[in-house]
Order: C-alpha cells, then structure tokens, then sequence
C-alpha cells in the first residue's frame, strides 16, 4: 500500500512538473507569434504597443522580447531587470527563416532558467521570447510541501493500518498459546 501510494506519488509529480513546463512554452509559442505579427505589421512601435497591452491584460509575468536586425543590430529590446544576469549572447542562432527553436539559459545563481523561443522572420530579423521558470518552480516548491504532508499522512495511516491488521489476524494464535 505505501510503495504503491509513492509511486503514485511520483508520478503525479513528474507528470505536474511536464504539464507546467508544456503551458510555459504554450504561452511563450503564442507571445512569439502575437509579437512577431505585430512587429511585422507595424515594427517596433506596434511591437511595443502589443506587448504593452498582453502584459496588462494576459501575460503571466514579465516576458523577455528582443529582436535582432540582419546586421546584428538590436531594434527592439525588453526585459526586466532583475534578469540581467541571463547572458542572451549564448543563445544559439536559429536555422533560417520560419523554424522556431528552443533555448535555455542558466545564470548558474538562483538555480532558475530563462526558456527561450527563437524564429527568423521572412525579414532576417531574429526575433526571440522568453519567461523564467522561477513561476514554475515556486508552484512545483507548494506542489512538493503538499505532497511531503499527503505522503507522510499516507506513511502513517500504511503503518497504523498494517499494525492494526497484524494485531487482529495474529489475534487467534494468542488466544491458543
């Protein structure tokens, strides 16, 4: 029962863990196209603009959006302060036009990572957006300090229930010795 109770255990955690790390690239998959849409229908003023109204209205958190002309130029470029510890010059440059790719980077400190969704649009502008994980990680910390109570509760009832069930079939013996 309590082997069988942890292993379930872990595989509700496991399987938490990947569906919060699949809605974070959902939402930096959509904020990529949203972003580049604007960006291409308007450039960096409508970029601005969009960014400005996602992130008052349906952003999760602070998003890192940066992009970088043909010439390697930065035209656009926005990010919270407190990630200016991501070094962005170690993002692998994506194939050419169309093929997003996934990125993440490690500032090796807070034990945190900023996932990174890259594409070059038909404009050879690198066009990139990121969120950190630190959102991720502070519910999969709440998830764990639940799961340690449940598990503990379970541990004990196991024991309890196994002593209690041991003590009535070992009952009859008794009785005879």
């Amino acid at each position: 029962f309590v082997v069988s109770s942890l292993a379930l255990t872990a595989l509700t955690y496991v399987l938490v863990a990947a569906s919060l790390r699949q809605y974070d690239r959902e939402i930096i998959g959509t904020a990529l196209v949203q972003y580049a849409r604007a960006y291409q229908i308007g450039g960096v003023a409508a970029l601005q603009e969009e960014i400005q109204r996602t992130q008052a209205t349906v952003a999760p958190g602070p998003m890192l959006v940066r992009t970088v002309g043909a010439r390697q130029v930065v035209t656009f470029f926005s990010r919270p302060d407190e990630w200016r510890d991501f070094d962005l010059s170690r993002l692998p440059v994506p194939a050419p036009e169309g093929e997003q790719t996934w990125s993440t980077l490690d500032t090796g400190e807070d034990g945190f990572e900023l996932e990174v969704a890259s594409v070059r649009l038909r404009d050879g502008t690198l066009f990139q957006v990121g969120i950190t994980t630190e959102r991720r990680a502070q519910l999969q910390q709440r998830f764990r300090s639940v799961l340690r109570i449940n598990v503990l509760s379970l541990i004990f009832v196991g024991l309890a229930g196994g002593a209690v069930l041991t003590s009535s079939a070992l009952q009859p013996l008794r009785r005879l010795a």
